[in-house]
């Protein structure tokens, strides 16, 4: 018989990190109050909003300064469907009105902006514009919206076979892991399509150098406006999974909730896919700390982080992550005795 070689079956260590976190992560509802749950799942759906956000910052080089609405949209479109239909499988629904609508608004303003070549700066401020008009409107329409007060009492969202067998999604703890399976998914998908694929390596080449992409023939404005479209697909439906731990009312379209999307981002580091869940994490957690123990300054303290954080570590925790691992490579690739990577 012929000796198979065990070499070729060495594990990744970055396979084990990751499957480490992923089992914690499964395992943590065990360990926590039925409130904490909650307030974590509440925190993993921002980390998805934050993902979305880092795709056309991060990857496509565009500053929006309107994220939130698309999050919003997504929250409102899916409440309004359970409120208004009563249908079997009207959730699937719902999950399906949570996406559309904010990619159809998301094609209508990048095909006009993009295509009218505002960019930059112009395009962060109408994006500006647009957050803080949809929140006027989310206060005031009270008759659809439910304005200052919110958006409530829509049906229990239900999942299996429409009509034959379904289960309500009830409680934080559905609710968690119905999320954080969302976020897996997701971010496989889009690291396969970012990382592996030549529409990522076509973003890359569209936020180092448009001009030289548009040399080679391809159309950076239909790019720039298809992963506009993806990156509001994943906000809706974060903004979908938000009902289920929160309530819904205008601000969470609003210019304030756009801003706390960047901070995430920022902190995370921006195109990493990965840095602005570990950076939305973060953030929440000491927003939830802090505000419980220091009523008047937790806001100065965020500000003075992410202040720091801008100046110290640029490219934010993956960033420093990133370092940190180059940093040990090269201590181990100097032992005595260690071969060179190209001799091994």
């Amino acid at each position: 018989m012929k000796n198979i070689s065990l070499t070729r079956y060495k594990l990744n260590p970055m396979h084990v990190i990751v499957g480490i976190i992923c089992i914690a992560i499964l395992l943590m509802p065990f360990g926590l109050s039925y409130f904490r749950t909650g307030l974590l799942a509440k925190f993993f759906v921002f980390a998805l909003l934050g993902v979305s956000y880092d795709l056309i910052w991060g990857f496509g080089g565009i500053a929006n300064f309107g994220h939130a609405v698309f999050f919003g949209l997504g929250a409102y479109s899916f409440g309004l469907i359970l409120t208004h239909v009563h249908i079997p499988g009207v959730t699937y629904l719902a999950f399906f009105a949570a996406v559309l609508v904010p990619v159809l608004v998301g094609l209508f303003l990048s095909f006009f902006l993009h295509h009218g070549k505002v960019t930059g700066a112009f395009f962060a401020v109408v994006t500006m514009c647009l957050a803080i008009m949809f929140e006027n409107i989310a206060s005031s329409w009270t008759g659809v919206t439910g304005g200052m007060n919110g958006l409530f009492g829509f049906q229990t969202p239900r999942l299996g076979i429409p009509g034959l067998w379904e289960f309500e999604l009830s409680g934080f703890t559905a609710a968690y892991y119905l999320v954080v399976i969302s976020l897996g998914v997701i971010m496989f998908f889009l690291w396969r399509i970012m990382k592996r694929r030549n529409f990522g390596k076509m973003i890359a080449a569209l936020k180092n150098d448009e001009t030289r992409l548009e040399f080679l023939g391809y159309n950076a404005n239909m790019l720039k406006t298809v992963l506009f479209a993806i990156s509001c697909a994943i906000a809706g439906f974060a903004g979908s999974l938000y009902t289920f731990v929160s309530h819904i009312n205008p601000s969470v379209l609003g210019l304030a909730m756009s801003i706390r999307i960047l901070v995430w981002v920022t902190v995370g580091g921006r195109g990493s896919l990965w840095g602005p869940i570990f950076g939305a994490l973060l953030v929440l957690v000491m927003e939830d700390r802090l505000s419980g123990a220091l009523l008047n300054f937790w806001l100065i303290i965020i500000g003075v982080f992410f202040i720091l954080v801008v100046m110290f570590w640029p490219k934010g925790i993956a960033g420093l992550a990133e370092r940190v691992v180059q940093i040990v490579k090269d201590r181990i690739s100097r032992r005595p005795g260690s071969l060179p990577s190209s001799t091994k």
